[in-house]
């Protein structure tokens, strides 16, 4: 019959088949599983078999069973009503948009693009894009945000590892890097309630922590460690993520600050009701006393001359030796006063290292008793 056009293939879809071979038996195996055998069209040497459990043949799950044996060599050939399989592809670019059907399209396996370009917009300048090999771009309004190159590494804002440049980059060895223009980079933010912002770690022991309270932010160390907390106008030392009077050392024996810059002196703690064994001096410790006062020399540092050589400047003071030998002469013991003082510590090299030093205020006051009792015994003659 004529028609106009171009010419229809054959075919989109056609049933699945199997040919058996017989082999002298009844029972033979599907290459599909069915419900029964109405599913089946049978033809043995090319004769249309009738289903049913009186008649020519049955079938259930992946067995089809005779009611008579199939005679070796014999032919047959079945038809899977209920299993369609696709004989022609469409002809290339044949299928658009609005062949597909505007629901959830399922891959049947993998889609490829090989370096294609996903569209996300409808005014195509958001994509997602592999055009450089193992290296994925997101780009939004026709500008690259983001990429993950070939080393894993998320990049925000910068398409290479560059702390120069603005922009976030994750990377895969676990370093984070953040640079902003003229802004601050790195901002931590907890909401709703006080407490840590940010805990620091090593090996999942927990080492320190960064929070705010009420009362201002604060800097912890670990359990029983210090810790600092900056509120209004004063530092206020911590330990055990709490406020804490009278525990904490600014500096140590072996790691001391050099110089303190202070407008007004510094306060101690002299409150009547924190003291007991309130007492004047012995006549021993008088006499210490005396001998003290005598013992002021002036001095160099070595690590300053070391360093300045002759510029190194002269400082005024008392040596801590002679301290405990003022004592010792008297038969008294400087460690048990407080302004002298011995420490023991063992150093980098492994060695252990003793480092003698004097309270000065304390001395001078222990000096000022001598001189007091000097000038009353003076008056009295």
């Amino acid at each position: 019959m004529p028609y106009i056009g171009n010419n229809l293939a054959t075919q989109f879809q056609a049933f699945a088949t199997q040919t058996i071979t017989g082999d002298g038996s009844t029972g033979y195996t599907l290459d599909k599983a069915v419900t029964n055998g109405k599913e089946l069209l049978v033809y043995i040497n090319n004769v249309k078999q009738e289903e049913g459990a009186s008649k020519a043949y049955t079938a259930t799950g992946t067995t089809i069973t005779f009611s008579e044996a199939v005679a070796s060599g014999d032919s047959c050939y079945l038809v899977y009503l209920g299993s369609a399989v696709g004989t022609i592809s469409p002809s290339d670019a044949s299928v658009g948009s609005a062949q597909i059907t505007n629901d959830t399209l399922v891959m049947p396996n993998k889609l490829d693009m090989n370096g294609k370009e996903l569209i996300l917009d409808a005014d195509a300048d958001t994509s997602i894009e592999a055009s450089t090999d193992d290296t994925i771009v997101i780009d939004t309004a026709g500008t690259e945000q983001m990429r993950i190159n070939s080393d894993g590494d998320l990049l925000i804002g910068k398409t290479a590892r560059d702390q120069g440049v603005v922009g976030c980059q994750f990377r895969t060895d676990g370093i984070g890097a953040f640079t902003a223009d003229a802004s601050s980079p790195f901002r931590i933010n907890r909401l709703s309630s006080h407490g840590t912002i940010m805990s620091i770690q090593k090996d999942g022991t927990v080492l320190g922590s960064l929070g705010s309270q009420s009362t201002g932010f604060f800097l912890d160390g670990e359990n029983l460690h210090a810790g600092i907390r900056f509120a209004g106008t004063n530092w206020i030392p911590r330990r055990s993520s709490a406020d804490i009077d009278n525990t904490i050392a600014l500096g140590s024996s072996s790691l001391r600050f050099d110089d303190a810059f202070i407008t007004n002196g510094v306060t101690t703690g002299s409150d009547q009701n924190e003291k007991q064994n309130i007492e004047s001096l012995t006549a021993k410790e008088l006499n210490v006393a005396k001998k003290l006062s005598a013992l002021f020399k002036t001095y160099k540092w070595k690590d300053a001359v070391a360093e300045k050589g002759d510029k190194a400047r002269t400082h005024t003071g008392i040596i801590a030796q002679e301290i405990q030998s003022a004592f010792s002469a008297e038969g008294l013991d400087a460690s048990n006063y407080g302004m002298f003082m011995s420490d023991t510590w063992t150093n980098e090299k492994g060695e252990e290292q003793t480092r003698l030093g004097v309270r000065y205020p304390e001395l001078f006051s222990f000096i000022f008793s001598s001189i007091e009792a000097r000038l009353t015994a003076l008056e009295s003659k």
